[in-house]
């Protein structure tokens, strides 16, 4: 991780295409890459004039998108490309995704739908839904309600995986 945090910092400094960063990443994780480990992340770019946000995947979980009707939408599936380390050349894929009033965005890595309860049972990506059915008024609380429901879910069983979790709201 040290390694793609590294090369994802350097290419971000000198090249403003997400498409491209990831491209470079991959190629340069691929190449200092001989256990053949591999790394899931999303790259999201947010422009704050426009509320345009570019959202490339290498393999990662697909971002939640919560409009404020309700409606949930899984960003990015056909787009949605291999984890970095897997294949040096195959190039990754942008999705361009206009965050409206009240829309709120939600990234989250595996620790979360994958933490597990005392019987051995995962959180899930259902459960995860249902935390995202209901409004909420800022991105903190939406944070908020899905951390307490995951540690709610857990109990005291320990911790077995990193949980990271970026939510992002849109105001009025």
């Amino acid at each position: 991780m040290v390694k793609v945090a590294s090369e994802l910092q350097a290419s971000l400094a000198t090249e403003p295409d997400p498409v491209q960063v990831l491209n470079q990443v991959n190629r340069r994780f691929s190449r200092r890459n001989p256990d053949g480990t591999f790394v899931t992340m999303v790259l999201a770019v947010l422009d704050l004039s426009s509320h345009c946000m570019s959202i490339v995947n290498a393999g990662h979980l697909r971002p939640l998108l919560r409009r404020p009707d309700g409606r949930i939408e899984q960003i990015g599936d056909a787009q949605a490309g291999l984890p970095l380390g897997v294949s040096p050349i195959r190039p990754y894929l942008q999705t361009q995704l206009d965050l409206q009033s009240g829309d709120a965005l939600v990234l989250i890595s595996d620790g979360i739908t994958e933490a597990q309860s005392d019987g051995m049972q995962q959180y899930g990506h259902h459960r995860l839904l249902v935390q995202l059915e209901s409004s909420v008024a800022t991105a903190a609380d939406l944070g908020r309600r899905i951390i307490d429901d995951v540690d709610r879910f857990v109990g005291h069983y320990p911790q077995s995986d990193d949980r990271c979790l970026m939510c992002i709201r849109r105001g009025t």
